[in-house]
């Protein structure tokens, strides 16, 4: 069981006639996944989470709900869009077209008739797909404002392009179609320019975009906005050390894992390669608006992600995943990003922005009732009844007796079954899934769909309650209690004697009779 994924994107320049191909087969025990990425707008707003996920959990403070107050166009991504086509097939498919797992490759002509046979012979899946791209989904989809976030890429005059154009308009998100210096000082595009306050571009873009990506971050720093910026690849991280383009006086948010960061600093010549010493040295570079400060946060996969700023670390902790449970982890940095900006454009502290990219797994789908489908967090469960209460969700009102002369509207939220009426919600593809539990290679017990494999990492207050519900945090012993030293005292050492024996040793009688022999038939 294989999973591939083909990856075309074509340069956003105005004549587009040729393109670039990746081929890229990854896992090697799972059923076969072919994935073709051509370019096109955003899809829908599915956020595929990170497999790494902090045991800390703010809840409330990064709900989906309550997001008016978030205007529209306040986040506006730039980068190349991406389609992904998903397929299943088996083992003989990916030994015709002499693919390799676990491989990446340049797509050549004989591949040619690979993508036609995905289309023609099998059931693909299309979904949006790009770095910049799945960020600003995942912030839409925290955000749940319609047009919250805008995009703006280059897309190729193919049949993917139409499918994916047709595939925006099931979704809440502004998109354009081209990018250029020319096309985005057109009136109707720079007003999405304008509109924005964060600007998120991809590090991919840059090498075929460079004076549109300085135009728009020269206005960003000009108008005192937020510039974000993710390497995306150690190859891409020459340009950002560039003296001629200078990017990084641009950049108020510097994203990156730890292999870019490596490569960043080689490039910068930092004469170094411990990654905290990287990020304090990236984060001191000179800045066009100096009226931010700059922060630098480089993920590590397992290891704590490292958040530089105002010359000082600081370090998030995350909860490793046993590698048998993830199934792919295509899309994982992204999500992170995404819910870091969801995060900043409702301006909340940057340790909750750190937090929700992170965030993984309070999230359920009703089942029954007049809110069937929607998604809500879980605020509060009884566990004793099975029951909990999904925010904003499950509400009744009633008109109560009138006061000064006006009707009192009285809401209350009703609780819903856990077994029956709520059904956990699939990063993946943000679908309702049942769940079964594993334990990581740390020991720890996790939450993993059944459907696609993903982690669901328990909320931190869950770790706040022993077995029989009784709340760590709140418990006291009192005067009766049998503390945790007395309860472990060992008090009897186990040996090869008899119950009398035992006591006669305990009492101090001396035994002089020697038992006798005893069979059993």
């Amino acid at each position: 069981m294989i999973t591939i994924r083909y990856i075309t994107y074509l340069r956003p320049i105005c004549n587009i006639s040729k393109f670039k191909a990746a081929l890229q087969v990854a896992g090697t025990s799972r059923p076969i996944h072919l994935k073709l990425i051509s370019t096109s707008v955003l899809n829908n707003c599915t956020w595929r989470r990170s497999f790494y996920s902090t045991t800390a959990d703010k809840g409330n403070q990064f709900k989906m709900a309550n997001s008016d107050q978030v205007p529209e166009g306040i986040l506006l991504g730039i980068g190349n869009p991406l389609l992904d086509i998903t397929i299943s097939a088996d083992q003989s498919f990916l030994d015709k077209y002499g693919l390799q797992s676990n491989d990446a490759i340049i797509a050549t002509e004989k591949h040619t008739a690979l993508f036609e046979e995905m289309v023609a012979d099998f059931k693909p899946i299309y979904l949006a797909g790009g770095a910049t791209q799945n960020s600003i989904r995942v912030a839409q989809w925290l955000l749940q404002k319609p047009k919250a976030t805008s995009f703006i890429g280059g897309v190729g005059n193919d049949q993917f392009h139409e499918i994916l154009l047709k595939t925006v308009e099931e979704v809440d998100l502004g998109a354009a179609e081209h990018f250029t210096a020319n096309f985005l000082s057109q009136p109707d595009i720079w007003q999405l320019v304008e509109k924005a306050q964060i600007f998120y571009i991809g590090g991919f873009i840059v090498p075929v975009s460079s004076k549109a990506v300085i135009h728009a971050a020269k206005h960003a720093a000009e108008n005192n906005k937020i510039v974000v910026m993710n390497l995306h690849a150690k190859f891409l991280c020459e340009k950002f050390a560039d003296p001629d383009l200078n990017l990084m006086q641009y950049v108020d948010v510097l994203f990156g894992n730890g292999d870019e960061a490596k490569a960043f600093g080689s490039c910068s010549g930092f004469n170094t390669s411990d990654i905290k010493e990287i990020a304090l040295k990236a984060q001191a570079l000179p800045k066009l608006n100096e009226k931010r400060k700059r922060m630098i946060v480089f993920t590590q996969g397992k290891e704590p992600t490292i958040l530089a700023q105002d010359g000082q670390i600081t370090e998030f902790p995350i909860v490793p995943v046993k590698k048998d449970l993830i199934k792919d982890t295509n899309g994982c940095g992204d999500a992170f990003v995404g819910g870091f900006l969801s995060q900043l454009a409702k301006n909340k502290p940057l340790d909750v922005c750190m937090e929700c990219g992170f965030y993984a797994s309070k999230v359920v789908q009703v089942l029954i009732g007049k809110d069937k489908g929607r998604h809500g967090l879980v605020n509060f469960i009884i566990k004793e009844r099975n029951w909990c209460y999904v925010e904003g969700l499950n509400c009744e009102y009633k008109l109560e007796e009138e006061f000064e002369g006006q009707p009192l509207l009285k809401k209350t939220e009703k609780p819903l079954l856990v077994t029956s009426e709520v059904r956990l919600v699939d990063p993946a593809d943000n679908e309702p899934t049942d769940i079964e539990w594993k334990y990581t290679e740390d020991g720890k017990k996790v939450r993993v769909s059944v459907r696609s494999g993903r982690i669901l990492p328990l909320p931190a207050a869950a770790d706040d309650y022993y077995d029989d519900f009784t709340q760590i945090s709140s418990y006291k012993d009192g005067d009766k209690d049998t503390n945790k030293e007395e309860l472990q005292r060992v008090t009897f050492e186990p040996s090869l004697k008899s119950f009398e024996e035992d006591i006669f040793n305990q009492m101090g009688i001396k035994e002089d009779r020697k038992p006798g022999k005893t069979y059993w038939y």
